[in-house]
């Protein structure tokens, strides 16, 4: 199993600095009017848009209570929301929702649509020159952001990458081997 912190796969800071915050988190005018758009709610419409700037920077949608504190104030402080406010607990079909019209406004593509057939060719065609996981799960990620595709969980993307590695060895082993 490759260690998540060996690979190029995003995650959050956990105390991400002021620029940062500023310059990554902080919500655009058209994403606050996006937001208005798609949620009446205040706590609603603060969920949205941490899984909008959360995607922007991560390439995958968070779980809103995995967020650190200082972009979930960062992004109600840009709401004009009270300092009590909180994001609001979301159904299951409302967070699908939210996802589809967040993928629609980043013209983004979800995984599940072209994504393993992607990530899976990136991986084989890294495999035939690296062996380590960490490796062809970054040759993956690299390809997925190129072509605007969600980032898959992790754990798919290593179990990708032992799959293709077992194969493309087993395929190089079976060349040398009547040799």
């Amino acid at each position: 199993m490759a260690s998540i912190e060996r690979t190029a796969y995003p995650r959050f800071k956990r105390h991400p600095s002021t620029d940062e915050l500023e310059q990554i988190y902080t919500p655009t005018d058209d994403e606050l009017s996006l937001a208005t758009r798609q949620v009446r709610e205040p706590a609603r419409r603060l969920s949205f848009l941490l899984l909008l700037k959360g995607f922007q920077r991560l390439g995958y949608f968070p779980v809103v209570d995995d967020v650190p504190l200082a972009i979930m104030r960062c992004v109600r402080d840009a709401l004009r929301l009270s300092g009590h406010a909180r994001p609001a607990v979301l159904e299951p079909r409302t967070l699908y929702r939210y996802h589809a019209a967040i993928r629609r406004w980043l013209g983004v593509t979800a995984f599940r649509d072209r994504g393993m057939h992607v990530a899976a060719r990136a991986m084989g065609t890294a495999a035939q020159v690296m062996d380590h996981p960490a490796d062809l799960i970054n040759a993956s990620i690299e390809q997925l952001i190129k072509d605007k595709i969600e980032l898959p969980a992790f754990s798919t993307l290593d179990r990708m990458a032992r799959r293709i590695r077992a194969l493309v060895n087993q395929r190089l082993f079976n060349r040398v081997l009547p040799r």
